[in-house]
């Protein structure tokens, strides 16, 4: 999983990356600000079937994909019946 939430140019050099086959992360979270929904990253992500969530627009920023990260987290461990902050198992 690739998370970045500040820098545009690291979306760059990811996009290089997985464009050249040397990595393939199972997500991808990209909130920089200035991201375009048009750009090169998001449209190698499509062509090579990556999951991703992004944040397009001068809203993004480091804050907004830690949240993200922090909820897909959460939804999981709740997902397998447990809590979040304790990680006990919920019995019904």
């Amino acid at each position: 999983m690739m998370v970045v939430g500040q820098t545009p140019s690291t979306l760059v050099a990811l996009g290089e990356l997985v464009e050249c086959k040397l990595i393939y992360p199972a997500l991808v979270i990209a909130t920089p600000p200035q991201l375009e929904p048009d750009g090169r990253l998001v449209e190698i992500l499509q062509q090579v079937g990556i999951p991703y969530v992004a944040l397009t627009g001068r809203k993004g920023n480091a804050m907004v994909a830690i949240a993200i990260l922090t909820a897909l987290i959460e939804m999981t461990w709740q997902a397998y019946g447990q809590d979040p902050r304790t990680g006990m198992i919920h019995q019904p």
